[in-house]
């Protein structure tokens, strides 16, 4: 038997081997290197159509506001070409890689988010912001022979809600981008985009809200009546002013109509047609649902509304589909844009001299009460025939009712809760709140209690400063309110100014103060003039609330004082809210905590 040796194998080249590992290794090094200068560059690209975008955004929310149809169309090709790029760049396999290495991968992935977010908006919204212009310009919703044409607006509305909710979605997608550990650069660019789309939101939500609540409103599926109430400020209460007149309005396919006008201290009941609170009873007397003139002594629009409502229907039978308010210097604003009207009996009203001709002047040209009456009647048959004839700028016309509702001196309250729950959150609905934003909400509120129109010359100057910024978001803050009474001499005034001396001595200036916390807040001390003082005490809808009561002889003057806590996580600047008086607000509010805080 032969026995034969396995051949042995040759020694594998070890070294060869090595040598095409590493030659492999390096090649992949050598990749990632170039992928990464490659990418790199790509980001410099990205970060440049970025910017651009960014600096887009606010141009196109102007032009928006503006109405500048031919400028939105050409910024929203700029803006769409822009866009393109940066999604092809961000989404090439390189960066699929990068995006998931550790220590870079997070700003990568941070980035293709925000080129995704500018992607969003170019397929979405962008395209579609001809169509919120043409919903909210002032040409659109101004009346031509005394009627809007709510088809127009009503056709509009698919796309201005598509490009609302498209400017949602993209702040939805830019809040899944964790900013924790980004470079600055990646994180400045995520907050200004933020930023600058929560203010192109304020106008695509303002103009699906417009095209949503308008056509139904102006009687478009039939007609509807409103209950206007138009507040007067010489007498304050907590939204403005009494309920000095109350106007029926019909609206029906786009027109608008006055079916009748009464004063307001016509409608008094023996007991209130709502069932009223124990707060609001404890706070504003049952005074507030028995008499008319008083519904607006509560700070919160969406009650005094419903108190309207009640009273209204108690009195005539008649259930309204809503109530809107408004004051004479909100009054006066819109003369500016529709130009002066003439009264019948002569009398130029103006943007320069309505407020004060309204508030004051005509209780020292017409003492008689029922003189009186009539003149508001007269007065405001003139401004409604000058506002439905589409008289004057319509755009500055706009613009007025804007200021008006910022300034909280127009409100509006829809009995039908679909339309409510659109308007519910927004300055139109005037609702009591102690949060807006992440900013605490003061709130001081002023309820006459002189029975007369002393109030016109009251100077009402609050001030807010933040005393304390802690560490879980809350803040203390410092109000001051100064009051001061300018009533001239009570001899050279007619009885229906000062009272005649029934409620309080002719002349003194009597005022219930209300000072509302924030959300989840507290009021901690209050005092006057450097003393301690005894309040009420209440919460009021969840709100902590204290009142008290100020009397003033002409000439004298008090400053309250108060220490408020806020809620947590309410680190942005505090926002004031203040009874709309006969003149523009005096209020001061300092800068909030600041971030690093946080």
């Amino acid at each position: 038997m032969v026995t034969r040796r396995r051949r042995r194998r040759p020694p594998r080249p070890l070294r060869r081997t090595g040598a095409v590992a590493g030659w492999c290794l390096l090649v992949v090094a050598t990749t990632v290197v170039a992928a990464g200068v490659w990418t790199a560059a790509d980001a410099l690209r990205v970060r440049d159509q970025l910017t651009d975008a960014a600096a887009l955004v606010p141009q196109l929310e102007e032009q928006v506001r503006a109405g500048d149809l031919d400028a939105v169309t050409e910024n929203v090709a700029a803006l769409r070409s822009v866009s393109a790029a940066a999604v092809r760049t961000t989404h090439a396999p390189h960066w699929d890689l990068f995006s998931r290495l550790p220590g870079v991968g997070p700003d990568v992935a941070a980035v293709r988010t925000l080129t995704d977010v500018v992607a969003e908006l170019a397929d979405g919204a962008l395209p579609r912001l001809p169509d919120v212009v043409a919903a909210v310009s002032p040409a659109s919703l101004a009346p031509v022979d005394g009627r809007v044409d709510v088809a127009a607006v009503a056709e509009q509305a698919p796309h201005v809600v598509a490009a609302d909710d498209s400017v949602l979605r993209a702040l939805a997608t830019l809040a899944t981008i964790d900013r924790d550990g980004l470079l600055p650069q990646v994180t400045d660019a995520a907050d200004r985009l933020e930023g600058e789309l929560t203010q192109l939101r304020t106008s695509t939500a303002t103009a699906a809200r417009a095209v949503r609540l308008l056509p139904a409103m102006l009687g478009a599926d039939g007609p509807r009546q409103y209950l206007l109430v138009v507040q007067n400020n010489a007498e304050p209460r907590a939204l403005g002013g009494i309920a000095g007149s109350v106007v029926l309005l019909r609206t029906e396919d786009g027109r608008v109509e006055i079916v009748e006008q009464r004063a307001g201290n016509t409608l008094t009941f023996p007991t209130s047609p709502l069932p009223l609170e124990p707060v609001e009873t404890a706070l504003f007397g049952d005074q507030v649902g028995r008499y008319l003139i008083n519904a607006t002594s509560t700070p919160d629009f969406p009650r005094a509304a419903e108190l309207a409502a009640s009273a209204w229907r108690a009195e005539t039978g008649t259930t309204v589909d809503g109530v809107l308010s408004v004051d004479p210097v909100a009054l006066a604003a819109v003369l500016g844009a529709t130009g002066p009207v003439t009264t019948s009996t002569g009398v130029t009203l103006d943007s320069d001299n309505a407020a004060a001709y309204l508030l004051n002047q005509i209780y020292l040209d017409e003492p008689d009460p029922a003189g009186q009456d009539l003149f508001f009647t007269d007065a405001a048959s003139a401004v409604f025939d000058a506002l439905s004839s589409g008289a004057g700028d319509a755009g500055g016309l706009l613009t007025s009712l804007v200021a008006a509702t910022d300034a909280h001196r127009l409100l509006l309250w829809s009995s039908h809760p679909v339309e409510q729950e659109a308007l519910a959150g927004t300055v139109l609905a005037g609702e009591l709140r102690g949060d807006l934003g992440g900013a605490p909400v003061v709130g001081v509120a002023l309820n006459d209690g002189s029975g007369a129109k002393v109030g016109y010359y009251l100077d009402v100057r609050p001030t807010v400063t933040v005393l304390e910024c802690r560490p879980d978001g809350s803040q203390r803050l410092g109000v001051s309110v100064a009051l001061r009474s300018d009533v001239p001499d009570p001899a050279t005034l007619p009885e229906y100014v000062t009272g005649g001396g029934v409620f309080v001595p002719e002349g003194m200036t009597r005022t219930n103060v209300l000072v509302y916390a924030p959300t989840a807040g507290r009021v901690l001390t209050a005092g006057s003039d450097g003393g301690e003082t005894a309040v009420l005490s209440q919460s009021h809808d969840g709100l902590a609330v204290v009142s008290q009561t100020v009397d003033l002889m002409p000439g004298e003057s008090r400053t309250l004082e108060y220490e408020l806590l806020s809620g947590p996580d309410l680190r942005a600047a505090p926002h004031l809210r203040l009874t709309p008086g006969p003149r523009a607000s005096q209020g001061v509010v300092e800068p909030g905590c600041a971030e690093e805080t946080r």
